[in-house]
């Protein structure tokens, strides 16, 4: 099976949400909380960026994950988009928001 991927700059997150991208971990970690182990999704960090596994609808709510990532991943599901990837040459798209921090 072939899945689609949504290819978006890193300026449609704010720097606390990189900052918080980048705490998540390395290639395998998957995001978890002290309270529910298992995985929403699986964020990935590469050196310009990160690619993530697109959780469920509704799987990211409740997991403290920042609202602009929510929007983004909104986006990215009602485009069919399996999976994000941010990255700092990407173009970025009039539909979401821009955080000038880069």
């Amino acid at each position: 099976m072939i899945k689609s991927f949504l290819d978006l700059s890193t300026a449609h997150v704010s720097k606390a949400t990189a900052d918080w991208l980048d705490a998540q971990g390395g290639l395998a970690a998957a995001y978890r909380t002290d309270t529910d182990r298992a995985p929403a999704f699986t964020i990935g960090s590469t050196p310009y960026g990160w690619f993530i596994s697109l959780p469920a609808a509704g799987a990211d709510q409740g997991r403290g994950v920042p609202e602009d990532l929510r929007k983004v991943f909104d986006y990215a599901r009602r485009h069919n988009a399996f999976y994000v990837l941010f990255d700092q040459a990407a173009d970025s798209i009039d539909d979401l928001e821009t955080f000038e921090w880069i």
